[in-house]
């Protein structure tokens, strides 16, 4: 079976992508290549790109994020975003679980 990856508004196989370029990814922004096509991939969209196809990107000294900044985004955004998801608001959801997503504040030193 096919591993299937979402890129923006297009969805391509796994093995498709011949390029990534992680280098500004501590501004979220990422460079995908693909069956000679590159895309700019921004914000959540590129963390979201990132977890499909390579996890460990975020791990090891190459993010830093405040101390305990995530606890806000699984305690309020998480429960938000479902509460507006159950009321049918999925534009709404979606907006408050990226608002609370932390962004990282520079690459953890040694």
């Amino acid at each position: 079976m096919d591993a299937w990856i979402v890129l923006d508004d297009v969805i391509i196989r796994h093995n498709e992508i011949k390029y990534i370029d992680i280098s500004d990814v501590e501004n979220l922004k990422i460079l995908v290549g693909y069956d000679s096509t590159f895309a700019e991939v921004t914000g959540i969209q590129a963390i979201e790109f990132l977890m499909q196809v390579r996890p460990s990107v975020f791990e090891g000294r190459r993010f830093r994020w405040k101390r305990r900044v995530w606890a806000f985004h699984n305690l309020f955004g998480h429960p938000a975003m479902q509460i507006a998801a159950l009321l049918g608001q999925y534009k709404l959801a979606m907006w408050i679980h990226d608002a609370t997503v932390p962004r990282p504040i520079g690459k953890r030193g040694r």
